[in-house]
C-alpha cells in the first residue's frame, strides 16, 4: 500500500495535533519547576551577610521615620494613600495579589505614575483578565477552579510565598516581595535604586554590598513596624529632595542627612 503523499501527511499531523489536549496554562508550582532565583535568595533570606554591621540601630530608624514623615507625610498601610510615593494615588490595597504582581511588573516596564494609570484605568474589570493577554509568556497563572488568581498566597508563610512567586518567568525578588508588602501586608523591605543609594550615604550596608545583600541586611535589621513607610519615604526623599538624588553627594543642606548624621555623632 502506496503512502500518502507528503503534504497529506503533512496535513494529517497537523489535524491530529489541533485535536490533542493542550496542557494547562501555567498550573507549574514551585515544586514542580525549581527556580533558581529561589536558591539565590534563599542565602540571605532570614539573614545578613553583615552580621558584624550593626547598622541601623532601631534608634536610627525610628528617626529615619519621624524625620521623612515630618518632611513628606506618614505612610500608614491602611490610609487611602499607603502606596503614595510620588504625589499621585495608586489604589491602597489590591483585591488579588495576582493584580499587585500586575502593579509591580508594570512599574518595571515603565514609571510608576504610568503603571498607576494603566492600573487605575482597568477598574471597570478585574486586572487578571486584562493580564492574560499581556503577560502570557510572564506569568501566566491558573488555579484548580479555572481562574487567573494568586489568592492562596495568602494561606502560605512569607517564604513560601517567595518561593511560589520566584518559580514565574519574569519575577525577581524585588517583585515578589512587593506583591507580598502590597497585597498581603507582610513584613518585606523592598531596596530599589533609591533605597540603595540613600541607604549607602547614611551608612546603613556595607558600600560593596549587592542590591539583594543590601535587601537581606536591611530587612533583617529594620523594625517590622517601620519597614512599610519607610520602603515609601526613602522613595519618595530620593525623588523629591535637590540634595539626595542620584549624583548627588551627602552634605549638610539636607535637613533629613543632618539629622541622622548627628544621631550617629552623638
Amino acid at each position: 500500500m502506496s503512502r500518502p503523499p507528503l503534504s497529506t501527511r503533512a496535513s494529517l499531523r497537523h489535524s491530529k495535533r489541533a485535536f490533542e489536549p493542550k496542557s494547562p496554562v501555567a498550573t507549574f508550582t514551585a515544586e514542580t519547576r525549581p527556580s533558581k532565583k529561589w536558591v539565590q535568595y534563599e542565602r540571605f533570606a532570614t539573614w545578613t551577610a553583615f552580621p558584624d554591621h550593626y547598622r541601623p540601630s532601631t534608634n536610627e530608624c525610628k528617626l529615619a521615620h519621624d524625620t521623612l514623615a515630618a518632611l513628606h507625610g506618614d505612610r500608614d498601610p491602611a490610609a487611602a494613600n499607603a502606596m503614595n510615593a510620588d504625589g499621585f494615588d495608586p489604589p491602597s490595597t489590591f483585591s488579588d495579589p495576582l493584580d499587585g504582581l500586575v502593579y509591580a511588573v508594570l512599574c518595571q516596564a515603565t514609571n510608576e505614575r504610568n503603571a498607576i494609570r494603566q492600573v487605575l484605568g482597568q477598574i471597570i474589570k478585574p486586572l487578571s483578565t486584562v493580564a492574560r493577554p499581556n503577560f502570557g509568556m510572564c506569568f501566566p497563572v491558573k488555579t484548580e477552579h479555572d481562574l487567573y488568581s494568586l489568592n492562596h498566597l495568602g494561606s502560605l508563610e512569607d517564604e513560601e510565598g517567595m518561593k511560589v512567586l520566584l518559580s514565574y518567568n519574569g519575577v525577581g525578588p524585588k517583585t515578589a516581595s512587593c506583591v507580598l508588602a502590597m497585597t498581603l501586608q507582610r513584613q518585606k523591605f523592598v531596596v530599589d535604586t533609591h533605597i540603595y543609594r540613600i541607604t549607602g550615604r547614611l551608612g546603613w550596608r556595607p558600600m560593596q554590598a549587592t542590591a539583594e545583600e543590601a535587601r537581606a541586611h536591611l530587612e533583617t535589621r529594620i523594625p517590622d513596624e517601620h519597614k512599610y513607610a519607610l520602603h515609601l519615604l526613602f522613595i519618595t526623599h530620593g525623588r523629591e529632595c535637590p540634595h539626595c538624588k542620584a549624583g548627588k553627594t551627602k552634605n549638610d543642606h539636607c535637613p533629613f542627612q543632618k539629622k541622622m548624621r548627628d544621631l550617629r555623632d552623638q
